[in-house]
């Protein structure tokens, strides 16, 4: 019980500063504020790096906890378990999460600012502490030599429950747009292919800028309960279409093999150069919007800029997005996909370059605004198009998913 609730108060009382808003703390003083909502104050705690981490120690000490009770308490599992713990809290006291604050007063990151990220970070965090329980038992059943019956009985029970928060995730995984996206490009030609997925991920990013801010507008009028209901009932909506989807049976501008296999499909693409370059250049796409997502409002905060500099920005992006996803659909119909990829990804680094290295100013974070904003998710066409043109359009919702998990390992 005492290493317990070393492992878990550090994240307590973190947390309550930020809950009561202690401003004497440097995080608490840059992210939150006793004019945020309280469930606003809790997400918060993962606008800076070492609440999400305090969170992963409290929940990994949690789960050790509970496997102590199916073991013995110093049995290797719970050694490795609580190893991991230890440089998780390590790492997370590094980043000095009790700083004194030094009377910088920022503002929380728009995308935190709804009551859904008080769940999801806990959620993530509980499956990743669980798959780490699932390995630690494995580990030490190599160490101790035992038989794997035994070894994979003892990890059923956590595997289970890895599982069963893992599902979540899975669901959330399941409406991102490389379903849709893949879907509808089995519907063109590859003539006119990019510029249809350019509108579905044009659709997707109108949502993903107007979703924000009626959530904003529908707590303050009308309470979070019926927010709730209004989303649920948008929910309901999107089921009911989607059972409306039709898939082709023979996909347009399939690849020459047609009873070619999910396995086979695979192995092609994991033997093929471009491929494997496809999903390199997602990576770094992820990285990138990750990059601006997550410290454009420290950044802009840290370089003196206005507080609604940083919404301003993120604004902008969305916006603009949804016409460089247009735009790129379409420039992928006339040049070549595989040159027009290479030139999003060097005009932004060229944006990127532009806005870290000329003076802060309103007018240069317009133009990164606007700039990298039709640079956001132009990627999406081309890519999608190129996994299509490549290997056919029969498996494309395999190959293009394993491309985009690439862009999403850093969020």
């Amino acid at each position: 019980h005492t290493t317990l609730a070393a492992q878990v108060a550090p994240w307590v009382f973190f947390t309550t500063a930020f809950i009561f808003d202690f401003e004497a703390l440097d995080l608490v003083s840059r992210y939150g504020g006793e004019e945020l909502p309280l469930l606003y104050r809790i997400s918060a705690v993962w606008g800076g790096r070492a609440g999400p981490l305090l969170l992963w120690a409290a929940i990994m000490g949690t789960v050790t906890w509970f496997m102590s009770g199916r073991s013995v308490s110093n049995s290797v599992e719970i050694r490795l378990m609580h190893g991991c713990t230890a440089a998780i809290i390590v790492i997370s006291w590094i980043l000095s999460p009790f700083a004194e604050s030094t009377g910088w007063r920022g503002t929380l990151n728009p995308l935190l600012q709804t009551d859904l990220m008080v769940i999801h970070p806990p959620v993530i965090f509980a499956y990743y502490s669980l798959c780490l329980a699932v390995a630690s038992i494995a580990l030490a059943g190599l160490i101790k030599g035992h038989e794997a019956r035994r070894v994979h009985e003892a990890q059923l029970h956590w595997a289970r429950a890895g599982f069963l928060i893992g599902t979540i995730g899975i669901g959330l995984g399941g409406t991102a747009i490389s379903i849709p996206v893949s879907v509808v490009a089995k519907h063109f030609p590859s003539s006119n292919r990019t510029i249809a997925t350019g509108i579905v991920t044009c659709a997707g990013s109108f949502g993903f800028f107007v979703s924000p801010l009626l959530v904003r507008y529908s707590l303050i009028e009308i309470g979070w309960e019926i927010t709730i209901l209004y989303f649920c009932f948008l929910l309901g909506i999107g089921l009911i279409t989607a059972l409306f989807i039709s898939t082709p049976k023979t996909p347009v501008g399939n690849n020459d093999n047609n009873n070619q296999t999910a396995k086979e499909a695979l192995i092609e693409a994991f033997n093929n150069k471009s491929f494997i370059f496809l999903t390199l250049g997602f990576f770094v796409c992820g990285w990138h919007i990750a990059l601006v997502a997550t410290h454009i409002p420290t950044y802009m905060m840290d370089r003196g800029m206005p507080d609604w500099t940083a919404a301003m920005i993120l604004a902008l992006v969305g916006v603009f997005n949804m016409i460089g996803t247009m735009g790129s659909g379409y420039l992928a119909t006339k040049f070549s996909k595989k040159k027009v990829l290479s030139a999003i990804y060097l005009l932004r680094g060229v944006s990127l370059i532009y806005f870290l290295y000329l003076p802060p100013s309103i007018f240069n974070s317009v133009v990164f605004g606007v700039t990298f904003g039709l640079l956001w998710l132009s990627t999406v066409p081309p890519t999608n198009g190129l996994v299509g043109h490549i290997f056919g359009t029969k498996h494309i919702g395999l190959l293009y998913g394993i491309v985009f998990v690439l862009s999403l390992i850093h969020i």
